[in-house]
């Protein structure tokens, strides 16, 4: 993708004023004089903010929140691990739209405003007031704050926010957040390429397949585990799909059917090790036999320790095994498991006939 170069702003720097001491304002004046007499049909990267707030010898925020204004009039776009981009009118861009919590924030606070039937002069409630009204921490209002005086809506006299200007466009508060789109995608690529039981992919993969960063795709992912379309696990075994996104298969409840779901398969998958355990020490061992270390039985049987332990617990409740603590410690067995009372008990669980 071109880029639009630094030096070419430069040439154009006579013609840069800043009026009533309002730098935002004149900056966005002067961004778009220069870019709507740019005749281009393809879509080409701005320069960074801070070559550009170097330039116009401001600060980095002010230069973020003139390219923001820019992108609520449509001008300009960005896109994560890509940049700032400006669009020439009438070029038609499917490029995704940013979208972060911030903006969102700020979209509703905007809103909020224009409904509350304020009035220019009123005084807006206290920093920790909004935090607790919407959730979100202090710093982050004040942060919302700060772009509504750089927008020119409030103003702060002497640590209060007064209402300045009501003559703005009221946001679209149902966007969606970068997160949110980059889930609905998540939802789609799972769809089309895995079934339940499958390994999600690396953070990282996902990364660079969606060209947004890990930290987005971490958020994403939360989102896919709270709708419960995936479930963590520990260790090497990483994230597993337990559902695919729009499955119209019916999944019948743990309770009604003798069949589990892949679901509740993945949450007892450690019965199969305590199987296995089990009947190793029915081969194997003797009362009185010392058990293998956990990271022993591990490695020997390519899970996770965590699995073990878990296991451990089981057969201690059981009375097959106990531990002892100290140097000459360890898991010793106490009686030997009956395999056959336990293979009649399953069968009988399941079949409605006994």
């Amino acid at each position: 993708m071109n880029k639009l170069d630094i030096k070419f702003f430069q040439a154009n720097l006579k013609s840069f004023v800043i009026v009533d001491d309002k730098k935002l304002n004149s900056i966005i004046v002067w961004l778009k004089s220069i870019l709507e007499n740019i005749e281009l049909n393809q879509i080409v990267l701005m320069p960074s903010k801070s070559d550009m707030a170097k330039l116009l010898n401001v600060g980095l925020g002010t230069i973020q929140n003139a390219y923001r204004c820019l992108e609520d009039d449509g001008i300009l776009v960005s896109k994560q691990c890509v940049g700032t981009m400006f669009v020439p009118s009438g070029l038609d861009s499917d490029i995704r739209k940013l979208t972060s919590k911030k903006d969102k924030i700020l979209s509703d606070f905007k809103d909020y405003i224009l409904k509350s039937n304020f009035k220019i002069g009123d005084q807006l409630k206290s920093v920790r007031y909004y935090s607790k009204k919407l959730s979100i921490s202090t710093a982050l209002v004040l942060q919302i704050f700060n772009q509504l005086e750089n927008l020119g809506i409030i103003e702060n006299c002497s640590g209060q926010r007064i209402i300045k200007n009501l003559d703005f466009i009221s946001s679209n508060t149902n966007s969606l957040t970068l997160c949110e789109k980059i889930c609905t995608d998540l939802k789609s690529y799972i769809s089309a390429n895995f079934k339940v039981g499958d390994k999600l992919p690396p953070v990282l993969k996902l990364s660079n397949i969606f060209k947004v960063s890990s930290k987005t795709i971490h958020s994403s992912i939360k989102l896919l585990q709270k709708d419960g379309y995936i479930k963590p696990r520990s260790g090497r075994y990483g994230t597993v799909i337990i559902r695919i996104p729009n499955d119209k298969v019916f999944y019948q409840r743990p309770e009604t059917s003798i069949f589990a779901s892949s679901s509740e398969t993945y949450v007892y998958h450690y019965e199969r090790i305590l199987n296995i355990i089990r009947k190793m020490i029915y081969d194997n061992f003797e009362v009185g036999s010392k058990l293998p270390s956990i990271s022993e039985l591990s490695m020997l049987l390519d899970v996770n320790p965590n699995t073990i332990r878990k296991c451990f617990e089981v057969l201690k409740d059981e009375g097959i095994v106990s531990s002892v603590k100290g140097r000459y410690g360890g898991t010793f067995v106490i009686e030997i498991p009956d395999l056959e009372s336990t293979q009649s008990y399953q069968w009988l669980a399941v079949n409605t006939d006994f």
